[in-house]
């Protein structure tokens, strides 16, 4: 390797120093001579760089077109290469339509020594000034000899070598060159095994063919051919050998139809040479006839919150660009994706979160603290096999506007204990940001849900329950007295207290693990725990027909050895069953007895339907002669209404009304029926009919 690149530095300066000479004779009138030299040089040169190259065997790989569009020797003009530098330049400054500055790539070594072959090319053309006495001339020969970049070759020829470090791998020039209806294949320098062309449209023939130079004569070369998106292999042209005298072969595939969906043919060259046939190489090239890149992003429109009154961030917004390549290979790897903001913007800061694997990206970026009104971030995505010197470059840019945030409810994400602090979480459905606070370590405390233990003596009870905060625990267990009772428990706070034959009073103890403990007092008797109290029952409670609801209620004190019985003041309003069900019946009300010993408990239950909201099917007067009925046919709206209809005369001498709507003449005048539809919720409805009397 080094004495590669010792050789490529003496051939630029003696390519330098030629270019210098010619400068030198024009100044004094020698051009002739000096351009003869010029080309004695070069042709000295070249033989002496072909003599080095043969001896060297190293591998080099170039992609020319069947028409000739690429050179076809080992040697690439000056004006092509520093055509390609310029664009190669060019290429990498992806920030550049943005704004944005590139840092600058670290010089190679093969640089430095092109930096200091330049210096001595710029001492030398001071010296020809000093003879010659016109700088002018001097000037732009040096000028012409500076500007000159280093050959494709040079470069190319460096980077193969490391890859190539065996004799055998370095055996062979390789070559790819295309053919297709109607297009011209692109070739790149950077990818000298790779050709493209633009979007083959399927049902188009292709025909590719593959050439390897620089082989040993009888080495046995097989070539294979295959495509992307199918296994198996198209073609596979094995055992061809090279001839006596010859160092190169050839292999074709000829007028291959494109399939849907392809996007890329390839061919491995393996070559066994003769002379160690022990020793073996793959060559793979690639023919890409469709852009296998494929952009996908969940949103590019996003929103943030501005900086708040402190001058605090209070948001921040993640981008998300995914992508992935139809052409399985290294892809993003070798060429991975940036971001960068199109403007400048105080506080905004990029941080690329995650990479994927090579035939898939999956990056993220998170952009902080934007304090102006509207924010733009770019991310820009290229691949081995898609090319922006051929397909172009691919952006996706993420407009970022500023918006007051919207709060979710909090959301616990951990729960606090007495050892340790909790937190909790809630969004901000505009913009994505959550925020997150801490939930304090809780303070220890416990407490038990009786008072006083009372049992009878003989009896048992698991009803005696321990509250304890998050964390804490029951480490201990003990009654003071065991000849009254015994404990045993559960570190959750659960607990059994047996008492003994003897009656009397002692205590049970629960030791916590924070340190706290709690104490309870057992009181054990000879006869029944009778009921003192009930609790968790309701005074009122209003239904709907049809609806049920279960009580629950709870003797004091718990340890009570009576039942409870339950029954309804009116079943055709509301029944109760033996295990606290209510039922509602009908509109109306009643009330629901809940009784243990002699402790009673009333509720007062409303049982409502749906309400009506107009009175209709009568007339508003009625003619009629005396001692005649008439039967009222009152309808409610809506249909299905459940409110109690009543019926009210002004003045029963003229004419009366009975509960179901029927009116009774009397004598003659005027009376007015007032029909009320009593509802249970909202306001009762009422309407007035007159009845005339003749």
């Amino acid at each position: 390797m080094v004495n590669k690149m010792k050789k490529n530095f003496l051939y630029g300066i003696r390519r330098r120093a030629a270019a210098l000479a010619l400068a030198g004779a024009m100044v004094f009138g020698m051009a002739g001579d000096c351009a003869a030299l010029a080309e004695e040089t070069e042709a000295q040169m070249a033989a002496a760089g072909s003599d080095e190259t043969a001896a060297s065997g190293e591998t080099e790989f170039r992609t020319e077109t069947l028409t000739g569009t690429a050179e076809t020797g080992t040697e690439t003009t000056d004006e092509t290469t520093a055509e390609a530098g310029q664009a190669e330049a060019a290429d990498e400054t992806p920030g550049a339509e943005a704004g944005q500055t590139e840092a600058p790539e670290e010089t190679t070594d093969a640089e430095a020594g092109r930096t200091e072959a330049a210096a001595e090319e710029t001492e030398a053309a001071a010296g020809a000034q000093n003879e010659s006495g016109s700088p002018d001339a001097v000037a732009e020969a040096a000028e012409e000899a500076a500007s000159e970049e280093p050959l494709i070759e040079e470069s190319a020829e460096l980077d193969e070598v490391q890859g190539a470090e065996d004799d055998m791998a370095a055996k062979g020039q390789m070559k790819l060159t295309a053919s297709i209806e109607g297009q011209t294949p692109l070739y790149d320098d950077n990818e000298t095994n790779i050709v493209w062309s633009k979007n083959v449209a399927a049902g188009s023939r292709v025909t590719l063919k593959a050439d390897i130079a620089n082989i040993d004569p009888g080495s046995i070369v097989t070539f294979t051919w295959t495509q992307s998106g199918k296994n198996g292999v198209l073609e596979q042209h094995p055992n061809k050998v090279v001839e006596a005298g010859k160092t190169d072969i050839s292999d074709q595939l000829p007028g291959r139809l494109v399939d849907e969906g392809t996007y890329a043919y390839f061919c491995t060259v393996t070559v066994l040479d003769e002379k160690e046939v022990n020793k073996k190489v793959d060559h793979v090239f690639a023919y890409v006839i469709k852009d296998p890149l494929t952009i996908e992003t969940k949103d590019t429109d996003l929103h943030v919150a501005p900086y708040d009154a402190s001058g605090n961030s209070t948001g921040n917004v993640t981008m998300e660009v995914k992508a992935s390549s139809a052409i399985p290979s290294d892809t993003f790897t070798k060429y991975p994706p940036f971001w960068y903001t199109a403007d400048q913007f105080d506080g905004i800061s990029t941080e690329i979160l995650k990479t994927g694997s090579p035939t898939v990206l999956d990056t993220k970026a998170t952009l902080k603290g934007v304090n102006s009104s509207s924010a733009v971030v770019t991310c820009r995505i290229a691949s081995k096999f898609s090319p922006e010197k051929v397909y172009g470059k691919r952006y996706v840019t993420f407009n970022i506007d500023t918006v007051n945030h919207t709060w979710t409810d909090y959301k616990v994400t951990k729960d606090s204990t007495i050892w340790a602090d909790g937190t909790k979480e809630r969004d901000c459905t505009a913009c994505g940001y959550k925020e997150t606070l801490t939930i304090p370590k809780l303070t220890p405390s416990v407490s038990g849900n009786m008072d006083t233990v009372i049992l009878q003596k003989g009896t048992s009870t698991k009803l005696y329950k321990l509250t304890l905060q998050n964390g804490d625990y029951v480490t201990k267990w003990t009654a003071a007295d065991h000849d009254i009772c015994t404990v045993t428990g559960q570190y959750d706070g659960d607990c059994t207290i047996k008492a003994r034959q003897k009656k009397g009073q002692t205590t049970v103890t629960a030791e916590l693990a924070s340190g706290l403990s709690i104490t309870v007092p057992v009181k054990v008797q000879k006869i029944k725990v009778r009921t003192q109290k009930i609790n968790n029952v309701p005074q009122t409670l209003t239904l709907k027909k049809g609806r049920k609801f279960r009580l629950k209620p709870e003797l004091y004190p718990l340890t009570s050895q009576f039942p409870v019985t339950y029954s309804s003041g009116n079943k055709n309003i509301a029944t109760v069953g033996k295990k606290g069900l209510i039922r509602a019946k009908k509109p109306g009300r009643c009330r629901i007895f809940v009784k243990s010993r002699k402790v009673t408990a009333v509720i007062q239950i409303t049982v409502t339907g749906v309400d009506a909201t107009e009175i209709k099917g009568v007339r508003n007067v009625y003619n009629m002669r005396q001692k005649k009925t008439r039967q009222l046919k009152v309808k409610l709206a809506p249909a299905n209404s459940t409110s109690r209809i009543t019926y009210k005369s002004s003045n029963r001498a003229v004419a009366r009304v009975t509960k179901t709507g029927k009116i009774r003449t009397r004598k003659k005048g005027t009376a007015v029926i007032t029909i009320t539809a009593v509802n249970m919720e909202s306001e009762s409805v009422v309407r007035q009919i007159t009845v005339n009397v003749r």
